[in-house]
């Protein structure tokens, strides 16, 4: 990844080169055409643009964003957000989005920050959760081409304003490569292109309570799946796509405020979103949306059960928002 991002580096720098060399021959010739006048407005080079460097910045971090992106899975929901204003009630708002920094640390070992946070005013899946923290990922396999099994541990700080309370988490999740099983490699039936994503899991929890819960612990394992699918790719450019994650949780150890939770427990969400063009992407029929330019888009999301991570139990709730994804 770092030889790649220096070879842009590299290549950006000779862009500006040109680039002057352009501007400086522009220059001289309105000169010479017009000795008496000011030379006209010259644009920012591509290199020194604000919008570039803020570009730049964010592939040599490997900046993420994503639903949550502690876990690193390869099928990641896209953060969302909706606002609903329902006549003669309240008006309620919702977020699911966290992000993410990488940097290389040696050949086969990355460390960053990442951070995510999840809130619900309603009632069928009320939830308030925001964490924080570092992470390590040690990558065995071929990185650039994405065929690794990923080992990544997280350590940071929880505040859960609805049960837990503020505390500190730590997880150790195992994503895994299997190409002759169709595990972590894109599956081409035709009609779909199918990925499955699975990870195997154990984490723990502390909490001073909250909302009159009294303070305590949590560790559990888990197992799940995710699935990615880009409907009719051909006929509709990739941009049609459902992302669907279902996840087993088994709480070994509860105390306190987490004895609220059940010993197993099952989440399920799974969003339908049609991704948009951005502006420099070429808008015609027969463009395909490459899955690194799905940033922005229309989502629909339903999602069902208890997750103990984000904070919310007996969620049965569907929603329609704004999608986004790095």
């Amino acid at each position: 990844m770092s030889s790649l991002i220096n070879e842009e580096e590299r290549l950006l720098e000779d862009l500006k080169k040109v680039q002057e060399k352009i501007e400086e021959y522009r220059a001289a010739k309105w000169k010479q055409l017009h000795p008496d006048a000011k030379p006209p407005h010259t644009l920012t080079p591509v290199s020194d643009s604000l919008a570039r460097k803020v570009v730049q910045w964010g592939q040599k971090w490997n900046l993420k964003v994503a639903e949550n992106l502690k876990d690193k899975n390869k099928v990641n929901l896209p953060a969302t957000f909706n606002y609903s204003m329902p006549a003669g009630g309240e008006d309620t708002w919702a977020v699911d989005g966290g992000i993410s920094v990488n940097r290389d640390l040696g050949s086969d070992f990355m460390y960053g920050a990442w951070a995510d946070y999840h809130y619900n005013e309603a009632a069928a899946n009320l939830k308030d959760t925001f964490q924080a923290g570092l992470s390590l990922d040690w990558i065995i396999g071929n990185e650039s081409a994405e065929e690794t099994h990923y080992f990544r541990s997280t350590f940071g700080f929880k505040r859960d304003n609805k049960i837990g309370g503020e505390g500190i988490g730590a997880d150790l999740n195992y994503i895994p490569y299997f190409p002759e099983i169709w595990i972590g490699r894109e599956l081409d039936l035709k009609l779909m292109k199918v990925m499955l994503a699975p990870i195997v899991g154990a984490q723990m929890a502390t909490g001073n309570g909250a909302q009159g819960f009294a303070d305590g612990e949590r560790y559990s394992v888990r197992v799940g799946l995710g699935i990615s699918a880009s409907i009719l790719p051909d006929m509709l450019g990739n941009r049609l796509t459902v992302d669907s994650q279902i996840v087993y949780w088994n709480n070994v150890s509860r105390s306190g405020a987490f004895d609220i939770y059940d010993r197993e427990q099952w989440s399920w969400t799974t969003g339908l979103t049609y991704w948009l063009f951005t502006p420099d992407i070429k808008r015609a029929r027969n463009t395909i949306l490459d899955q690194r330019d799905q940033h922005f888009g229309i989502t629909a999301k339903y999602t069902r059960g208890d997750n103990p991570d984000e904070g919310f139990i007996g969620s049965d709730l569907m929603t329609l928002g704004f999608a986004v994804r790095f």
